[in-house]
């Protein structure tokens, strides 16, 4: 039997000294390394690492453009926490950036912070304020799922600009959507008061009275702008308050003229769907004869 003292030492012999510990990298990922790794996500169609990693990308970086890649990427497929981030990080690169402040806007709309959202509308429309203004940004929010949050932000402005005109008709519109319809009417009124003879706005005041339960009113109304060569719009919006105020086969009667004098228009086989719906044929949707 080996003498314990060889058999220590030929341990001793035959173990190596351990080996150098790699050096560590001081190596700090930078943007570049991060909007790699984001193209890769997006390669691979993972698009919330896409979206973290454009974050990460654009806090690294001092370029807006990537800032607004990333905080459009993140808005686009819906990771608004991420979004809300970059888009604070490009205001912070361009603060005067409309599209920056918009996008801004429409998260905090989407969080219930109607007051950051509308300092943020405000600083994107900037000190070049009209009635053309309103229009555009009603059309861009009447989307958002936050309708009455929209009409707060439009309420707020009317405070600011209480004699623009084309923002009542933005105010209206939003409360319709919201179901705020007292203020709906109110602010259609103080729009067509500006301009009585324009169709447009009585049609707006017509929806509101409609809407708050004035069906005869708001029939008369459009039955006033009727006549020999009356737009085809008010013609449209008659038979859409005639169908809601349950008159439907007048509202039928009434786009089957409108057929068989125009022709077979887009807008009238649009029309015929839902006003045919509430004529007791759910299920199936009669044809109107264009003969």
């Amino acid at each position: 039997m080996m003498p314990a003292a060889i058999l220590f030492a030929l341990l001793g012999a035959c173990s190596s000294a351990p080996r150098n510990a790699a050096p560590e990298s001081n190596y700090i990922p930078d943007g570049n390394y991060y909007l790699l790794m984001a193209e890769i996500a997006v390669q691979r169609k993972a698009w919330f690492t896409a979206a973290e990693q454009y974050l990460n990308a654009a806090e690294q970086s001092d370029d807006p453009e990537l800032a607004q890649r990333a905080a459009e990427f993140a808005a686009d497929y819906g990771y608004e926490t991420f979004a809300l981030s970059a888009a604070r990080r490009w205001l912070e690169l361009e603060p005067d950036h409309r599209g920056a402040h918009e996008l801004a806007g429409r998260l905090y709309l989407r969080r219930h912070d109607e007051a950051r959202a509308f300092e943020h509308f405000s600083a994107a429309l900037g000190g070049e304020v009209s009635d053309e203004s309103w229009p555009a940004l009603d059309a861009d929010l009447a989307d958002e799922d936050n309708a009455s949050g929209v009409t707060s932000v439009f309420r707020q402005f009317a405070r600011r600009y209480p004699d623009s005109v084309g923002l009542q008709a933005a105010l209206a519109r939003s409360a319709l959507r919201s179901g705020d319809h007292a203020l709906a009417l109110h602010a259609a009124r103080r729009f067509a008061r500006a301009d009585p003879e324009a169709y447009e706005r009585q049609l707006l005041v017509a929806r509101a009275l409609m809407a708050v339960g004035e069906d005869f009113a708001a029939l008369t109304r459009v039955e006033s702008l009727r006549g020999d060569a009356t737009p085809v719009a008010v013609e449209l919006e008659y038979i859409r308050l005639l169908s809601a105020s349950g008159r439907t086969p007048r509202a039928m009667a009434h786009l089957a003229q409108l057929a068989r004098t125009y022709g077979a228009q887009p807008d009238f086989v649009r029309m015929h769907a839902p006003v045919s719906y509430t004529h007791s044929e759910p299920t199936r949707l009669r044809r109107i004869s264009y003969a």
